[in-house]
């Protein structure tokens, strides 16, 4: 997952989709995107809601369907934000660990 801090590239993704669509779909002018799941689906916000939402666009949703497939992730910034901090957290695990324990598994004595 690629969330940005960065505003030119919040907007740079965001002008793009506005130009070019979204796998056949057009993106509405009211969607910023935030980041992408380094597959194709963005998340993003309706920024005329009073309290945003985090939705994710799904590409293969979309094409299956001919329109923009949409799906509310989380019901507050407060709730994605605690969302990141846990896939967080999982990342830090996964490189504390020693490189040969991805290889074995653990195995139980009878």
């Amino acid at each position: 997952m690629d969330l940005t801090g960065v505003a030119q590239e919040v907007i740079d993704m965001t002008r793009d989709l506005r130009t070019n669509g979204f796998y056949g779909s057009e993106w509405q002018l009211n969607f910023l995107v935030i980041g992408d799941d380094g597959a194709g689906d963005y998340y993003f916000m309706d920024v005329q809601q009073v309290n945003p939402t985090i939705l994710f666009a799904d590409h293969e949703l979309t094409t299956n369907k001919k329109c923009l497939a949409l799906e509310q992730k989380y019901k507050s910034l407060p709730e994605f934000w605690q969302f990141l901090e846990r896939v967080n957290a999982a990342q830090e695990r996964w490189e504390k660990k020693r490189w040969w324990k991805f290889l074995t598994r653990p195995f139980k004595v009878r």
